[in-house]
């Protein structure tokens, strides 16, 4: 063959095997797994799922079908292919009926050990013979080599270059067709006249034996774009092993296993049962050990595939940890990429199936529902990025909303990444059931790759922090009593919500010029994880996460995380939340930051351990009140930054001195 020039042979993948995955791979158990199939593109690491047969858009033998095909040829081609789909059809009603008698035998066992005798007509017995030693011969390196040198210029012996049309060509195509033909169609084994052909070694496996293998106790196999692997100690993915596995099931597998002799024994004449009204042969169905579908799949993965099709996330990971324990094998493939997405998708998944009902809560997935705005978020913060998105609504059209996504940090492990997705189901739950007219409301989440997003109302007059900026008159004292109702609303639910990360930036102002809180449980699933691993506590990860809120910490949780003794988390509590509180209500009165006189972190985290108050170096206040009244409010400041957190008042308490503050005005004004 002329050099580069080659034929790429896409592998086929019977129909049949997508209707057998697509279907219920354990009727006693149904998952997110049931009827769906995971595609994986190795190479440009891409994971898809589907739900549907795909369409098949070529024949078995489309790589034959030329321009430059002439009519002769074309007739072959066409008897083979019909040939090939007849066999295929009745293999899919055979398989068809041995599922249904496997399925049937264990309706009744949790977990079936035992092994099955099923008879099956001499006929089907090697009928599923052909198809199966066949397809392995379509999807291997020696029918691609075939096509290529019957569709490419080639150089004869004699030294002449010879093109597709050519005559010689015409011979060997008819010819290779008619060997397909014969294989595909025959029913005594030993035709030796038709053993000659080029590359076609399918006769060979002639008096191979069939068996069953149902993979037990969860455990799912892997399917290659090959459909099968060979089958040998070393891994090597020997092309001339006679031990061939196909997982036509995710938990059923078909073996075909071989002799090495070239030569097939004639068959010798059939006694005793009958079935069908042919001679009898049984299928053994044997029980497949965890070990051993572990075993089974890294053969399967160790064969270079360009795509993997499996049902269960959870099973490919658990394959690829097994197939890493045989790294001695040469040529070992690494499949981490598809292991971290695999992960990533499944934790993602886990949060959607537990975030669906919560108590009486429904917590709506509009992931299919919202679409990002624009190229970039329109902000973002220490561990999240908002994103402005449209929410289109069936019955209610289409309106603004904020899509806030917790940042993917990627030089945390994988684990501590699932950590993070695990332990934010609970919060967002949380705040779903919260009611209040202080605290934005959320919709529902949108899911993303590596992310999940919480979506709640679009805010045109955006956070407290810039509405104080653009409306320097606005009554500041009003917005400081609607963030203490949110929170004395917060810290009395039963259980207590404690938000975590009050500041500024994490309260919105509504159209109606309301205060909104927001962002509930982000800190709470960061300081979860954390506490969790001691070894990330004093790390850049938790100091990048913290960094933006070091100015609304209470002393006690400063201490906490600058400590060196990791068994002590940071003690967040209701009383934490009220000195951040405080903080807040400092930044509405004064516009300035906590900490004002200080630009940079680590001085703010001094002046904290040393006991300054969060107001040293702030502007006067702005607030509409007497000088009485506004003496009163810095005494009650004070009090909730007092570096003792049981000495500080409670947030019902606070809410009722404010609303003594704001009646006292009202009286003045009246008097």
């Amino acid at each position: 063959m002329i050099p580069n020039e080659t034929i790429a042979v896409t592998p086929y993948v019977p129909q049949f095997f997508w209707r057998f995955w697509l279907s219920d791979a354990d009727p006693l158990k149904h998952t997110l797994d049931d009827h769906r199939v995971h595609a994986y593109d190795v190479y440009d690491n891409e994971l898809t799922e589907t739900r549907r047969v795909p369409e098949q858009v070529q024949t078995i033998f489309h790589n034959f079908d030329i321009p430059s095909l002439d009519g002769g040829c074309r007739s072959v081609l066409r008897t083979a292919e019909q040939a090939f789909t007849r066999l295929e059809n009745e293999v899919e009603r055979i398989l068809s009926d041995l599922i249904l008698k496997i399925r049937s035998s264990h309706s009744g066992e949790s977990r079936p050990d035992t092994r099955l005798e099923l008879p099956i007509s001499r006929h089907s017995r090697d009928a599923l013979l052909r198809y199966f030693v066949f397809l392995r011969y379509r999807n291997s390196d020696k029918y691609a080599k075939t096509v290529a040198s019957l569709t490419t210029r080639v150089i004869t012996g004699s030294g002449a270059v010879v093109n597709a049309r050519h005559a010689w060509h015409r011979v060997r195509r008819r010819a290779t067709l008619g060997g397909f033909h014969a294989f595909l169609q025959h029913e005594n084994t030993d035709k030796k006249v038709f053993r000659h052909f080029e590359g076609l070694d399918c006769w060979r496996f002639c008096d191979a034996e069939i068996c069953i293998g149902l993979a037990s106790e969860g455990q799912q196999f892997v399917l290659p774009d090959s459909c099968f692997a060979t089958l040998d100690e070393e891994f090597a993915g020997d092309p001339s092993s006679a031990h061939l596995l196909f997982p036509i099931m995710p938990t059923i597998a078909l073996y075909v296993l071989g002799t090495q002799r070239e030569e097939p024994q004639t068959h010798g004449s059939s006694v005793g049962n009958q079935v069908m009204g042919a001679a009898a042969a049984w299928i053994d169905v044997d029980i497949e050990s965890p070990a051993d579908v572990h075993l089974r799949n890294a053969s399967l993965l160790q064969q270079h595939p360009a795509r993997l099709y499996f049902s269960s996330l959870t099973s490919i990971t658990q394959a690829i940890a097994h197939y890493d324990s045989f790294r001695w094998v040469t040529e070992h493939l690494d499949y981490s990429r598809l292991k971290q997405r695999a992960r990533q998708k499944a934790t993602l998944e886990q949060l959607t199936k537990t975030l669906v009902v919560k108590g009486s809560v429904l917590l709506v997935d509009l992931t299919d529902e919202v679409e990002k705005v624009g190229d970039a978020p329109v902000s973002g913060g220490s561990f999240a990025d908002v994103w402005k998105g449209i929410w289109t609504h069936s019955h209610h059209g289409t309106r603004p909303v904020a899509l806030k996504y917790l940042r993917q940090y990627m030089h945390v492990t994988d684990e501590i990444k699932e950590k993070l997705m695990l332990r934010l189901k609970s919060e967002v739950v949380a705040w779903h059931r919260l009611r209040h007219s202080n605290i934005a409301q959320l919709y529902g989440v949108a899911q993303s790759l590596n992310s999940i997003a919480m979506v709640s109302p679009w805010c045109n007059n955006g956070t407290l922090t810039r509405y104080l900026e653009m409306n320097p008159e606005a009554d500041r004292f009003a917005l400081i009593q609607q963030i203490a109702s949110a929170v004395s609303y917060l810290h009395n639910c039963q259980p207590v919500v404690i938000h975590r990360d009050l500041k500024g930036s994490n309260i919105l102002i509504g159209d109606n010029g309301q205060a909104l809180l927001t962002d509930f449980g982000l800190s709470n699933v960061i300081e979860e994880v954390l506490e969790s691993e001691p070894s990330m506590r004093n790390s850049r990860f938790a100091t990048s996460l913290f960094a933006g809120s070091t100015r609304w910490m209470a002393p006690e949780l400063i201490e906490a995380l600058t400590n060196d003794d990791d068994a002590q988390p940071p003690p967040i509590s209701t009383s934490s939340d009220v000195y951040a509180f405080a903080c807040v209500c400092l930044e509405v009165a004064t516009g300035s930051l906590p900490f004002s006189h200080r630009s940079n972190d680590t001085a703010v985290i001094f002046d904290i351990m040393r006991g300054v108050k969060p107001s040293r170096g702030c502007t006067p206040m702005k607030l509409q009140l007497p000088e009485k009244e506004v003496d009163h409010f810095r005494k009650l400041l004070d009090r909730c930054w007092s570096p003792v957190p049981f000495l500080r008042p409670t947030m019902t308490q606070i809410k009722q001195e404010l609303a003594a503050i704001s009646g006292c005005c009202m009286y003045s004004a009246e008097s």
